[in-house]
């Protein structure tokens, strides 16, 4: 399978982003303000979250400072395709930059199967968002894909059913669970509601994509990272989303362009289209 971990300037960008727009918005306080802390701050904790019949959950990071009564911003940060939260947060080195800067980090999970060997190759456990593009091909501009010996790469979740070729990832209610992950962490903690952002790497990256169209209404900024949604399914919000995509001309699996990937075929939006709906 094919795993991809680049060279990446995620803390650089974050702080840059985070600290714009800090400095623009006024905080609006959660529910949770004013109870005690449900994690040790300063400690990454998994807490269970069970969503749509499902077992599912996020890794919260608390910053040491954390203080239950202050509005306190938070990240959303989503993993890529075949990883995981507690991954996820060792490759950003993102709680080292929340303990530093007083923000909330969190990693929600994806779902996964185990889809064994398949076509030949051990896959194991396979987890991925579904970033409501990926998984239905042909999409409005056709397939996802354009290499006819990638079209059934990738195993095919069982929550599917069945897929077409060039369809690649989960079919679960992923939008929905992101919604109930920041209604639980508000109604836990206390939170700035106006400073909530989402931001995510290649899987991830297409899914803060989505998450910036679905849920522009809770949040105030998004950073795709090596990853907006396929082609045929670029979205925009209705207002003016602030957005840092960050991609690169020598990212084989996910070119900026708009082409077709060198590394599995298959096609994404251009980042500079997506940029301008922005």
């Amino acid at each position: 399978m094919r795993i991809r971990f680049l060279p990446i300037t995620t803390l650089l960008l974050t702080a840059f982003l985070f600290g714009f727009l800090a400095a623009e918005a006024q905080s609006e306080s959660s529910a949770g303000c004013g109870l005690a802390a449900p994690t040790t701050p300063g400690v990454s904790t998994h807490l269970p979250l069970p969503y749509a019949t499902l077992n599912r959950g996020y890794r919260l990071h608390l910053p040491p400072g954390y203080d239950p009564n202050t509005p306190t911003p938070i990240v959303l940060s989503t993993h890529g395709y075949y990883s995981s939260g507690s991954i996820n947060e060792s490759f950003t080195g993102l709680s080292g930059h929340a303990d530093t800067n007083g923000y909330i980090a969190v990693y929600p999970e994806s779902t996964s199967f185990n889809a064994g060997f398949y076509n030949g190759e051990w896959w194991g456990a396979v987890t991925s968002w579904n970033d409501l593009g990926c998984n239905t091909s042909p999409g409005p501009q056709g397939p996802l894909c354009v290499d006819p010996q990638w079209e059934d790469y990738y195993p095919c979740p069982p929550e599917c059913g069945s897929c077409n070729a060039c369809e690649s990832c989960s079919c679960h209610d992923d939008i929905g669970f992101i919604s109930a992950v920041l209604d639980d962490l508000e109604a836990k903690l206390c939170l700035d509601l106006n400073r909530i952002y989402a931001m995510g790497y290649s899987n991830g990256g297409t899914f803060a994509h989505a998450l910036a169209c679905e849920l522009d209404e809770r949040l105030a900024a998004v950073i795709p990272q090596h990853g907006v949604r396929p082609r045929g399914y670029n979205c925009a919000t209705d207002g003016r989303m602030p957005i840092l995509i960050i991609g690169g001309t020598n990212d084989n699996t996910i070119p900026i362009d708009g082409s077709s990937s060198p590394s599995d075929g298959f096609v994404y939006s251009s980042m500079p289209d997506v940029a301008a709906g922005f």
